[in-house]
């Protein structure tokens, strides 16, 4: 069934994942793997969750499964019948359980910054975590950018600016998209260089040919690509193109979430829908 769902054979990983259950129905490995299909494939996160909670319960310490959980739980929680709040803390408990077992555990810890920033909105403790996350691992590229966003909105400009930095030299050829669109927000804003900010905003075009993205906390900018004169809600990315209405967990983190559902679109900083899509 592993070796199915690696190739991307979902049926067949399917078919044979229920086999073993039948047989071990306790079997943590295959309720992972097999809940991980009705999750990411099928976008059935009651069935899922079923199934994360058996293997939970025969493995309450099951680090992969715990992130799995957690990811469920932050995205579909309105198919779980949840409030969004209610999601969140019990997701920030399932986190803080995973920080319990391993104290470096980078993903959590980062998940609980970005929670921090941008759903409970405590600039304070999101700084604390995202340090501890660039104290255990300073190349770790989905934190710079979404740290050097929170310095950003904290009026921290020039610590920022090194974090932007340092997210291009870790990976210049393939930055952040987020990174790159508040990288030129700066650059325009606050060092007045549109010419560079131009060139960060066509960067973001690039990783992201298709569509647009919000970018700075203005809410009336114009379009810094083509001759658009007219304000627009979403900075920067403009061009014809038409805005995308992004729903309340965009800032959930791809790397995180280690797809492997191939009709599944991870966008960067756009939530999976809980339905597969076309490829």
């Amino acid at each position: 069934g592993s070796l199915l769902q690696d190739a991307r054979n979902y049926p067949r990983a399917e078919y044979f994942f229920q086999r073993a259950l039948k047989v071990h129905p306790t079997h943590v490995h295959s309720l992972h793997k097999y809940g991980r299909i009705l999750l990411y494939v099928q976008g059935d996160a009651v069935a899922a969750e079923k199934h994360f909670k058996t293997a939970l319960d025969n493995a309450p310490h099951h680090l992969p499964v715990l992130i799995d959980y957690t990811q469920m739980l932050l995205s579909f929680w309105k198919q779980l019948g949840m409030s969004r709040r209610k999601s969140v803390d019990r997701a920030v408990e399932v986190l803080d359980r995973i920080v319990q077992i391993n104290h470096n555990h980078i993903h959590a810890l980062h998940l609980i910054a970005v929670i921090e920033h941008f759903i409970r909105q405590r600039p304070v403790k999101a700084e604390r975590y995202y340090r501890r996350v660039l104290d255990k691992s300073p190349k770790h590229l989905p934190s710079l950018p979404k740290y050097g966003t929170l310095l950003l909105e904290m009026g921290r400009v020039d610590q920022a600016e090194e974090l932007f930095r340092r997210m291009l030299e870790v990976d210049p050829k393939n930055p952040p998209l987020d990174g790159l669109v508040h990288y030129g927000h700066l650059l325009r804003v606050h060092r007045h260089n549109n010419q560079q900010a131009a060139f960060m905003y066509k960067r973001a075009l690039r990783t992201r040919p298709t569509k647009s993205v919000p970018m700075s906390p203005d809410d009336n900018t114009r379009c810094w690509l083509c001759t658009n004169s007219s304000s627009i809600k979403v900075a920067g990315l403009c061009c014809g193109r038409s805005t995308v209405v992004v729903e309340d967990q965009w800032w959930l983190e791809p790397a995180l979430w280690q797809p492997d559902a191939a009709k599944i679109d991870f966008d960067q900083n756009l939530r999976p829908d809980p339905a597969p899509r076309r490829a």
